[in-house]
């Protein structure tokens, strides 16, 4: 019967200690790579913009505390969100303004452009009906809305949040709460709404 070479023991030794710390790395690095996704999805949001449909990675790092007239807009909109931490977060491609819920572990997407002053558009940001740009120059009747023939359907902006509405939904948002007989923005609820909104 043949002897057993001198060096093969340790030979198997080492192949077999080889495979062994190799296996146990890689189900470390398997490991470590399963809990840093968990953290990963902790703490973000991947979801599709709703105006522009491109795709969206938020951390929580990135969302920025609502100022105290958005959230009130934004409970406006939506009563459910009533005494919840309230964050915002801009697409990058097209500048909507996306709010979330912030008092859980992970965001909660509520909506978009919910509370965002409207600088450009065709509509009211209240009412959402048509706007009709009154036949005037730009600043004609600004600070004297009260002199100015308005229709129902001309665009007006607020002075305080910027939000373009409709006159209607102006003197319905007023109806008399003004001493000076200035309106009130239907949106935030401040005044003077004293601009006619001309589009750019």
């Amino acid at each position: 019967m043949n002897a057993i070479p001198d060096w093969l023991p340790p030979l198997l030794c080492a192949i077999i200690g080889t495979a062994i710390v190799l296996v146990l790395t890689k189900r470390a690095r398997a490991a470590e790579g399963k809990n840093y996704q968990a953290v990963h999805a902790r703490n973000t949001v991947e979801l599709s913009c709703s105006n522009c449909q491109k795709q969206m990675v938020v951390t929580a790092a990135e969302l920025q505390p609502l100022q105290s007239v958005e959230i009130g807009l934004s409970v406006r909109d939506n009563p459910s969100l009533a005494g919840r931490k309230l964050a915002e977060y801009t697409c990058p491609y097209c500048d909507a303004i996306h709010c979330f819920t912030v008092d859980k572990r992970t965001p909660e997407w509520v909506g978009a452009n919910l509370y965002s002053p409207q600088t450009k558009g065709t509509r009211c940001l209240n009412c959402s009906k048509p706007l009709r740009t009154a036949p005037w120059g730009e600043g004609a009747y600004n600070k004297r809305l009260n002199e100015a023939p308005l229709q129902p359907d001309y665009g007006l902006q607020c002075s305080r949040c910027n939000a373009v509405v409709c006159v209607q939904c102006t003197i319905d948002a007023t109806r008399n709460r003004t001493k000076d007989g200035s309106f009130i923005c239907p949106r935030c609820f401040r005044s003077p709404v004293d601009r006619t909104y001309h589009p750019v």
